[in-house]
């Protein structure tokens, strides 16, 4: 009987081994299985004299709850490896690694080889394509439209010899308004998206009623769904002390529109999909369904800022008439005088002829040329006009860039063809900047649904060499300076300021207005200010950074994409 319970218990020994070995061979083939599909290098091309940092990013397919160890050869190329592991904001498993690129680098293409262990399964190993230049592509295309860019400039668009001031700072450009305004003799017309009419910037709507009581002819135009948010009694008042009022714009599709053609349609479908999951007692759908549209999207609406007094003098810029704009947001205005103030008088009166006012008499004498003054360009964008103008002068200016390229914007929302042009002119070496709005700053707005919205832009911008700043501010702070200023200096030679954001919106729904200045003093100087503002306000964001925040924000990204069209 103890032979007999030996000999089993020997068995059951060797069973239980055999069993053990078996499971150890699975729980290995299957808890530790891994495989490396793909190493995509940000940026795609890297340029020592613009380029900072190189960041791979890993897409590990893996089995296994292991924390995988990474090993790179870098030498010579740069310094302080580090990695970690994030999920995308389609919740993408995938893994950053990323260095300080050494500015010394000679270009070339480096096959750099990444190594990746666990504890209990072979060692994987892929090659991270890295591509360094030190020069720019020098196409003969871009020679011509150089050249095509200076003669343009002695085309009719252009006006010579105007004055023109930057209003950076928002107390003196309040000062500036009450100026002008206090000054006018016989009109005053200002467009703006909304204006409130308490808090700081109230001298300003009471200065509107002062004038129109002496006899001046004051017209305004705003937007309508903005105003009813923003402040609904505020125009009523303004019409009872004599202002002339027209609220334009409204919410639904445009009564036609070219469903085949037009840029912006499916996009809009797609967005507002929300919409239609809504109950059908909600009073939004319902007022929707009784038009009788079927679709809910959002019209065609006015974007413009400007103040012209007298036919003389002119303001364009960002800013609405409300203090954040003023006192604790970062915006940005010109005071315009001189011929194109002229220009901007003859938009102002079409606008009010077209959106149901009467024909403008004109009340203005002949305007005096500024001696030495600047040669100025008025852009004007209608969207239902079929005319995409600022979209297009922009994408042309971008294309002619040799150099530099700056550009800022409360948020990224990009047309296709701009983020081609921007991705194009960085792979050809051209210093490519954004500047916009960071988590912290993004506060002050829809809680910072903007920031969101452009996140999902960073990516292929990143890729394509593009840098991108976030201006930032201490997150205590109650009154964040939310960046809202609307610049572009292309090269050191050309300037443009208005109300157009890089967005959709901008593009394709939205009538908007810029005033390009070409003039190397002022496009340097303005250069110079842009530069100083990256360095003591703003923090450049490196594909490392991205990774970060979609691990963080991923939901909101996404969240952000359905609301995208609204901002």
């Amino acid at each position: 009987m103890r032979n007999q319970r030996l000999i089993a218990t020997i068995i059951l020994v060797m069973i239980q081994t055999i069993f053990c070995g078996c499971s150890l061979l699975i729980y290995n083939a299957i808890d530790h299985s891994a495989d490396i599909s793909e190493a995509t290098v940000y940026p795609q091309t890297i340029y020592p004299r613009i380029h900072r940092q190189i960041c791979i990013d890993l897409l590990l397919k893996t089995d296994t709850a292991e924390r995988p160890e990474f090993s790179i050869d870098i030498v010579g190329l740069g310094q302080n490896v580090q990695f970690f592991p994030y999920t995308t904001a389609q919740g993408q498993k995938r893994y950053c690694i990323y260095f300080t690129l050494n500015p010394g680098i000679k270009p070339g293409r480096y096959k750099i080889p990444i190594q990746v262990t666990f504890a209990n399964t072979p060692s994987l190993h892929t090659k991270a394509d890295i591509h360094i230049e030190d020069h720019q592509y020098l196409y003969e295309s871009d020679i011509q439209a150089q050249q095509i860019q200076f003669d343009d400039i002695n085309q009719k668009s252009w006006v010579k010899s105007n004055g023109v001031e930057f209003l950076d700072n928002g107390k003196n450009a309040f000062q500036q308004w009450l100026n002008l305004l206090a000054g006018a003799q016989r009109t005053i017309y200002l467009q703006t998206h909304y204006l409130v009419d308490d808090g700081q910037t109230a001298p300003l709507i009471e200065m509107l009623k002062n004038k129109a009581a002496q006899g001046v002819e004051v017209k305004l135009i705003i937007t309508r769904y903005t105003q009813m948010i923003k402040s609904s009694q505020a125009y009523q008042d303004l019409q009872k002390h004599g202002v002339d009022v027209i609220l334009k714009g409204d919410l639904g599709l445009p009564r036609s529109v070219d469903k085949v053609n037009s840029p912006w349609y499916k996009k809009m479908q797609d967005n507002y999909l929300l919409y239609k999951s809504l109950p059908q007692d909600n009073p939004f759908r319902r007022w929707e369904e009784e038009r009788g549209k079927g679709e809910i999207m959002i019209d065609y609406a006015t974007h413009e800022k400007m103040l012209i007094v007298d036919g003389q003098k002119a303001i364009v810029g960002g800013r609405n008439i409300t203090e954040s704009y003023f006192f604790w947001w970062k915006d940005l205005d010109i005071l315009l005088s001189g011929p194109i103030v002229t220009e901007l008088d003859k938009v102002f009166r079409q606008n009010w002829l077209t959106f149901g006012g009467e024909q403008l008499r004109n009340r203005t004498s002949d305007i005096e040329s500024i001696p030495h003054g600047v040669p100025a360009k008025l852009v004007h964008s209608q969207p239902w006009n079929g005319t995409y103008t600022n979209l297009d002068e922009l994408v042309s200016v971008c294309n002619m860039a040799k150099s530099k390229i700056y550009l800022t914007s409360q948020y990224l929302s990009l047309p296709l063809k701009l983020q081609k042009a921007l991705a194009t002119a960085a792979h050809k070496g051209v210093d490519v900047r954004i500047l916009t709005n960071s988590y912290e700053t993004g506060q002050e707005l829809a809680m910072s649904l903007c920031h969101y919205i452009s996140l999902n832009y960073y990516r292929e911008l990143l890729a394509s060499g593009v840098r991108i700043y976030e201006y930032g501010c201490d997150p205590n702070l109650k009154q964040k300076p939310y960046y809202h200023s609307k610049q572009f200096i292309i090269d050191g030679n050309l300037v443009a300021v208005g109300s157009y954001n890089l967005s959709l919106r901008s593009a394709y729904l939205e009538s908007e207005i810029m005033v390009y200045l070409a003039d190397k003093s002022i496009a340097q100087g303005r250069e110079k200010l842009f530069l100083e503002e990256i360095d003591l306000n703003a923090r450049e964001i490196f594909f490392s950074d991205l990774a970060y925040k979609e691990e963080i924000f991923g939901t909101f990204m996404n969240l952000a994409r359905i609301f995208e069209i609204l901002y």
